[in-house]
């Protein structure tokens, strides 16, 4: 591997570069979610092939888009959502309430299509081996579209689409409480963080 050939290069007395000199370590902001671009959620849907419509990570990425939490995602079974009213319910977490939130229209299309490869009232994200997908396996699934996509920069998470969904319902409306709605918050400051939104400058 490349560590021990630098090693057997140093042995024999060649002077080489600090291998960790081109290693950007990423600061302590870089964890701290925050609502993707809408060029950045389009590279994550172009990541997901169109015949893969019907599988889970496709699936996972329009429950995100509705504002769904990983544990949302992981629970969630195609009764929660109505393809006739563009919406699915979200039954709440320990950290969101319950709501009823609307599908993208790229989520309709998704959902459509998993509905249609399903036969029963199933889980609309599964493992591989068609059972229940807990929420670090949904984490998974999501960091493999992000690969997939190639989206660099600072890291996306499934929180990240959801605030993205957010800012969509603020700037149609412009309350923040509506935002809060969608992601099932209590706190519109966390809502308003979440989304960009500059409370100082808000008229």
């Amino acid at each position: 591997c490349s560590s021990d050939l630098y090693m057997l290069l140093r042995t024999l007395g060649c002077l080489l570069p600090d291998p960790t000199i081109d290693v950007v370590i990423p600061s302590k902001s870089a964890g701290k979610a925050r609502a993707c671009s809408d060029s950045e959620l389009a590279r994550l849907r172009r990541s997901i092939q169109p015949d893969l419509f019907a599988n889970s990570h496709a699936s996972l990425l329009a429950l995100a888009e509705a504002g769904a939490t990983n544990t949302e995602i992981s629970s969630l079974r195609l009764s929660a959502i109505d393809l006739s009213a563009r919406c699915v319910t979200l039954h709440g977490t320990h950290r969101t309430a319950p709501r009823v939130n609307r599908l993208t229209d790229w989520g309709v299309t998704v959902l459509t299509q998993r509905a249609l490869h399903s036969q029963q009232d199933e889980l609309v994200v599964r493992n591989a081996d068609g059972n229940s997908a807990s929420t670090a396996v949904v984490s998974q699934y999501f960091d493999l579209i992000v690969s997939f996509a190639r989206v660099y920069g600072r890291r996306l998470t499934i929180d990240s689409v959801r605030y993205w969904g957010a800012r969509q319902v603020y700037d149609c409306t412009g309350r923040v409480e509506d935002a809060a709605y969608f992601l099932g918050n209590v706190s519109l400051n966390t809502t308003a963080s979440g989304i960009g939104l500059d409370w100082r400058t808000r008229s």
